[in-house]
């Protein structure tokens, strides 16, 4: 499946952010166990996705990401809260 280069990314798998951070996947999975990025967003079964705005934005030093908050993704979290 190929993605539009004018579309940014949302979720994405491990592989997919760990290129986005240029870095090794061994390298982004130990970031993930030191809390140095977020855990993903969509974990079911074995379907783990980032939210990719998220992990820019910790790797940015930001806590929430620049631009408002995706509406879809903010549903997502309070509904589980």
């Amino acid at each position: 499946m190929s993605r539009r280069a004018d579309i940014a990314p949302c979720l994405v798998r491990r592989e997919v952010a760990a290129q986005l951070c240029d870095v090794s996947v061994d390298t982004f999975d130990q970031w993930v166990k030191e809390g140095f990025i977020p855990p993903p967003t969509v974990s079911r079964g074995q379907i783990r996705r980032w939210h990719w705005p998220t992990v820019e934005a910790k790797l940015l030093g930001a806590q929430q990401p620049a631009e408002e908050a995706d509406p879809y993704m903010t549903g997502v979290q309070h509904r589980h809260a």
